[in-house]
């Protein structure tokens, strides 16, 4: 083990040693001496929170957690029954995935909150089962949509008239559209021809952490990772005559204040300042690293590295193997053929975060500029728990604002997929029957029918084992449940449709690469070792063949020897 290596890992364990103890720690009644009236104590600011309101939050996953914000709320509800009946807006990855602390899986008593509306319902399973005991109402959203209706709410505007989602489940005509139990009411989506008119309810108070606030209670977002909605709910509560609660890491004097503030003190209604923020999960806002920051310079290896061993000891990841490698190699080449340098190109959770690896070290510097659904531009996707920020971006936006860009400006997406379909559908948001497996779109609805060129990436069989030989062959064992199924469970993506829109759409597994024809998904590329008749029509028998037989690709993408992006 390198001597980099080793220091990484004793980094990291110290740092998350350091921070376990403190994890689910806060002071409800801290509030600094001598400070202007707005910075209020966490118990003041859960109780300005009124029965029914409709509450929004911003951040995703372990960026921009409002920790001690959710379990003030919390604690508030079990001592006094209130607030009661809320309901809550989060548009990404809002939960803890029952393991981190300080998210919305803090918000399960039976009571608190009456309705769910969100992009993503995977990482808050206490909220989904609540849901799924008849307990609340829960809606999905595709999360450009739900962020860009919070933007409009700014300007008056509760409704939002969009083509994306035709085709999917999101669309009455196709699925149950945004409801996802029985008693949540009907669907906050209807269709309006080759549209679907979106709503939501106004927005009447907005929960976030902010990095910092000055003496007059002034926030500022330097120091964030990402932005998300952060801006866009302060100004649909305000707008709407609500309120703004935001919680701080700390109080900047004039000598550390850089620029404007994001939010001015008339625009904000109480600051809890809490010493346990985070700039991210396990790491103090206190202590803040500029790697993720705009202008970081860092060894984007060392820090890539760096966030592995973290991914690792919080078990946050699944350790990627040769196989998934060699599908991640294959799908940056088609992404590759099918971009010009510097075009704009969105990464995926899950194995595409693989492939985001791959791209940035078999490409040249710049060949491509990614963009994440965060708001993030430029700089290098990271990976696993810390999924939705990069390594020295170029530019930090709103949700909203990336996802209006998207329309004009991405080329490539590379997303991952549970299943897809001799017909060339995807499904990436449900993984069996009732609420519980329900995992919702995120922004996979939105970026999948922006990019002209998409490229899904997947296993071949779930639950069966894959390895590259040392002479670079595929091998796969037998059993496990085919992901190329005759009808996918749900669709995300309405394959049919992307066809007649001419965009090309590749489905890349360890056996190889299908393409989306006039007909279905048909088989262009093969991996080294992989027999088509054993291994693919095993599988699927009448699978289609391009003319000529399929690309035999080289070892270079099994093995990596040699491997570039051009």
């Amino acid at each position: 083990m390198r001597m980099s290596s080793i220091v990484d890992w004793v980094d990291c364990g110290v740092q998350l040693v350091r921070w376990l103890p403190t994890w689910k720690r806060y002071n409800r009644d801290h509030r600094p001496e001598g400070m202007a009236p707005v910075f209020v104590s966490a118990r003041r600011a859960a109780a300005m929170i009124e029965d029914s309101a409709v509450v929004a939050g911003a951040g995703l996953g372990a960026h921009g957690r409002a920790s001690t914000l959710y379990f003030a709320i919390r604690d508030q509800f079990a001592e006094t029954g209130h607030p009661a009946g809320l309901t809550w807006i989060h548009c990404g990855g809002g939960g803890g995935r029952g393991k981190l602390p300080g998210t919305l899986d803090d918000l399960t008593a039976p009571g608190l909150l009456a309705q769910v509306i969100t992009g993503h319902t995977q990482t808050m399973p206490g909220l989904r089962d609540r849901a799924a005991a008849g307990d609340l109402e829960m809606h999905v959203f595709p999360q450009g949509v739900l962020s860009r209706l919070i933007e409009g709410q700014a300007d008056g505007v509760r409704t939002l008239s969009s083509p994306i989602g035709v085709g999917t489940f999101v669309d009455t005509r196709v699925g149950a559209g945004t409801v996802l139990c029985a008693d949540s009411g009907p669907s906050m989506s209807s269709p309006n021809g080759e549209m679907i008119d979106y709503r939501l309810p106004q927005i009447d108070t907005a929960v976030f952490f902010a990095p910092w606030a000055d003496a007059r209670g002034n926030i500022y977002f330097d120091g964030a990772n990402c932005l998300t909605e952060m801006d866009d709910i302060a100004r649909a509560a305000r707008a709407g005559g609500g309120q703004v609660l935001v919680m701080v890491a700390g109080i900047l004097d004039d000598e550390q204040i850089a620029g404007a503030p994001a939010l001015t003190v008339d625009q904000v209604d109480a600051i809890v300042v809490s010493r346990h923020a985070e700039q991210v999960a396990s790491l103090p806002q206190t202590r803040q690293r500029s790697d993720f920051l705009p202008g970081a310079d860092g060894d984007r290896d060392r820090i890539l590295q760096r966030t592995a061993v973290l991914d690792r000891l919080m078990g946050a990841a699944p350790v990627r193997g040769d196989a998934d490698r060699a599908v991640a190699r294959l799908a940056a080449e088609l992404i590759g053929e099918n971009t010009a340098g510097g075009d704009w190109v969105n990464i995926g959770t899950g194995l595409p975060e693989e492939v985001a690896s791959v791209m940035h070290t078999g490409a040249e510097d710049g060949r491509f500029q990614f963009c994440l659904e965060t708001g993030v531009l430029g700089g290098t996707p990271v990976p696993g728990g810390l999924f939705g920020v990069a390594i020295g971006p170029q530019e930090l936006h709103s949700s909203a604002w990336m996802f209006r860009h998207f329309a004009t400006k991405l080329s490539a997406a590379c997303l991952g997929m549970l299943e897809f379909d001799v017909a060339g559908n995807v499904n990436v948001s449900r993984t069996g029957p009732g609420v519980e497996h329900s995992i919702g779109p995120g922004g996979f609805i939105d970026i999948a029918d922006a990019a002209p060129t998409v490229v899904f990436v997947g296993s071949w069989r779930r639950g069966a084992q894959a390895r590259v030989t040392g002479d670079g062959q595929l091998r796969l064992s037998d059993g496990g449940s085919a992901k190329l199924v005759s009808r996918v469970r749900e669709i995300t993506f309405d394959g049919p449709s992307a066809y007649r829109r001419g965009k090309t759409v590749y489905y890349v597994t360890q056996v190889g690469a299908f393409r989306l024809g006039e007909h279905g998904v048909v088989l262009t590329h093969l991996m080294p070792g992989i027999d088509i008749d054993r291994d693919i029509r095993s599988v699927m028998p009448d699978i289609a063949v391009v003319e000529g037989g399929p690309v035999r690709v080289g070892t270079e993408i099994t093995t990596g020897a040699g491997f570039k992006v051009r």
